[in-house]
């Protein structure tokens, strides 16, 4: 930073952190297609170039439930949510496979995101099981709070208005 806000261009780069992983040709890939569908999305208003692009990403990366999560609930903000379903369920299996989510609140957010599709298609039955089990996840504040909320309310078109895609890098 302290290069960056000096000018000096010839310290801009620095070695990566030691014991740092080294990506394989798929993370590479994936990583590309991650930060391409975050352009589209973000800067360049392209949302269905980002859903293709994050479905891209989960081809070469099928354990990481971040493509689907996203593609799942760009689809959402488009009122797309046949085929949000099948993505967010998707991500839903992430917490059976290899040891589940490392991060109660993912796992917790996993269930939420299938509850409000299942609400937009009108199968308010099935949503408030979903809802149920978000809620009943330990330590996994706000959202186990917004689940038990929508255990009573519906889930509304309007809200995703409101809502915005997170793209996150880690």
């Amino acid at each position: 930073i302290s290069a960056l806000l000096a000018g000096d261009r010839s310290k801009y780069s620095i070695d990566d952190i030691e014991e740092a992983s080294i990506l394989s040709e798929s993370e590479k890939k994936a990583a590309s297609l991650f930060q391409h569908a975050w352009k589209a999305s973000f800067d360049d208003h392209r949302t269905p170039l980002a859903i293709f692009q994050l479905r891209e990403a989960a081809s070469h990366l099928p354990d990481e439930p971040i493509f689907p999560r996203l593609a799942g609930i760009l689809l959402m903000i488009q009122k797309k949510y046949k085929l949000a379903l099948p993505l967010l369920m998707k991500n839903l299996d992430y917490n059976k496979d290899k040891g589940g989510y490392k991060c109660e609140q993912l796992k917790a957010e996993a269930f939420l995101w299938v509850g409000r599709c299942l609400d937009m298609l009108k199968e308010r039955d099935e949503a408030i099981g979903y809802y149920q089990q978000a809620a009943a996840v330990p330590n996994a504040e706000p959202v186990s709070t917004a689940a038990a909320y929508y255990i009573k309310h519906k889930f509304k078109k309007k809200e995703l208005s409101k809502m915005t895609s997170e793209f996150t890098v880690g």
